[in-house]
C-alpha cells in the first residue's frame, strides 16, 4: 500500500454532535485503478478530486438506466 499522509488535517473541526452522511468527510480516501483485468496498487492519498473520463457507463445516466447495455 502505498502512502500519502494529509497536511492539513480536519480533525479540529469535526464535531461528533452534529454531522450528517454526505456531508462529513474524512482527510483521506483510497484509489485502486483496475486495469487489463487486475487491480493495481492500492493508495492512501489525501481527499481531493478524482479524475475521470466521461464515457464511464456508471456517470452516463441515461445510457446506463434506460438503454441497457448488452454484455
Amino acid at each position: 500500500m502505498i502512502i500519502q499522509k494529509s497536511t492539513n488535517p480536519r480533525i479540529s473541526t469535526f464535531d461528533p454532535n452534529n454531522f450528517a452522511f454526505g456531508n462529513t468527510f474524512i482527510d483521506h480516501m483510497i484509489i485502486c485503478e483496475y486495469e487489463n483485468g487486475k487491480w493495481g496498487d492500492v493508495k492512501l492519498i489525501p481527499y481531493g478530486p478524482i479524475g475521470f473520463t466521461p464515457a464511464m457507463m456508471g456517470v452516463n445516466y441515461g445510457q446506463a438506466c434506460f438503454e441497457g447495455r448488452n454484455t
